[in-house]
């Protein structure tokens, strides 16, 4: 195993996680980026950029639907979803060798793999590029995953997550989805426009609870007019597969089938089994780590920036924490 020191490592070459490592070098420091997956982190790969390319796709479809208003008369249109997911991954690889280049332009040394704190200032790579790197600094900036539910795990066939759902290159002919914030109503925007059947099923009164009321009632009017089945105060008891799709059992005796299923029911924070512990790194009641306003732990020269460390789990935000945490 190589053996490495820098003057900053950064674990995560997400949104929050690159910036960081960018601004760093800038400033003359010799830079060390850890990635487990692909460079971009969720953003680029697995939510923001994937799923604004496939919507401005479907509001393309909407658009036509409503061209006859105009006198326009269009026949014969179709879609052409695996040629939409095929556009859609071609937007995310350049996107991501472009930010690849730019790390490269700055000369940030990366490191594919996992990164796991073993010290203040040390921490160990398992993967591809296994090391043990020493840093003066380090910036943590592993971000969230899917949560799963015990009652509907995800077997990526049938139920999935906002990841696995962006990879199918066909689609259903009706979908629902548990959970009625963010991701949930994005998506269920996304194949309505597309002429899929799609229902929601949220467990709280109201659609994006975290909103203002008037914001979750403009959305359901929305959602009503354009045949979106909205179902609040559901208590889904689990998801069980059957020969023709998915079924929703809910408390009460109602159910729900559908040929597949989405579960956006939240994220999980990475802040497990990377070694936060051995380092002293403390965590606030939340399960998000404890920092100030540099962006540093309770650690000296620890710093934890993004969706770990921010109730605001927005990229710019993400991007914003890393400047300041490496300008700290």
């Amino acid at each position: 195993m190589q053996q490495k020191k820098f003057d900053v490592a950064v674990i995560g070459g997400g949104p929050g996680g690159y910036p960081a490592a960018i601004r760093a070098a800038q400033r003359g420091k010799s830079v060390a980026l850890i990635e487990a997956k692909e460079m971009g982190g969720t953003c680029l790969n697995r939510g923001c950029i994937p799923s604004k390319t496939l919507i401005a796709g479907a509001e393309c479809v909407g658009r036509l639907a409503k061209a006859k208003e105009f006198g326009l008369h269009i026949s014969g249109m179709s879609v052409d979803y695996k040629q939409l997911a095929s556009h859609k991954d071609r937007v995310v690889e350049r996107m991501r060798h472009g930010l690849e280049g730019l790390i490269a332009a700055n000369k940030i040394t990366v490191f594919r793999g996992f990164g796991k704190l073993v010290s203040p200032r040390e921490l160990k790579v398992m993967g591809q590029d296994a090391a043990w790197i020493a840093a003066d600094k380090i910036i943590l900036a592993t971000g969230s995953e899917p949560r799963n539910a015990p009652g509907f795990p995800f077997d990526y066939k049938r139920i999935h997550d906002s990841t696995s759902i962006l990879a199918l290159t066909t689609l259903p002919k009706k979908i629902f989805i548990i959970g009625g914030g963010i991701i949930g109503c994005e998506f269920a925007s996304l194949y309505a426009h597309l002429g899929i059947e799609v229902a929601i099923l949220e467990l709280l009164p109201r659609l994006l609870s975290t909103e203002a009321e008037e914001v979750s009632r403009a959305l359901m009017r929305s959602f009503h007019k354009r045949g979106i089945q909205v179902e609040t105060g559901i208590n889904i008891q689990e998801v069980v597969t059957t020969e023709t799709g998915v079924e929703a059992r809910v408390e009460g005796g109602k159910t729900f089938a559908a040929e597949c299923c989405l579960v956006a029911i939240g994220r999980s924070l990475n802040t497990k089994d990377n070694g936060l512990d051995q380092a002293g790194v403390l965590l606030e009641s939340n399960g998000m780590v404890k920092v100030d306003e540099k962006m540093q732990t309770t650690v000296d020269g620890v710093y934890a920036v993004g969706g770990i460390a921010s109730k605001w789990w927005l990229a710019h935000v993400a991007s914003h924490q890393g400047i300041i945490a490496a300008d700290n």
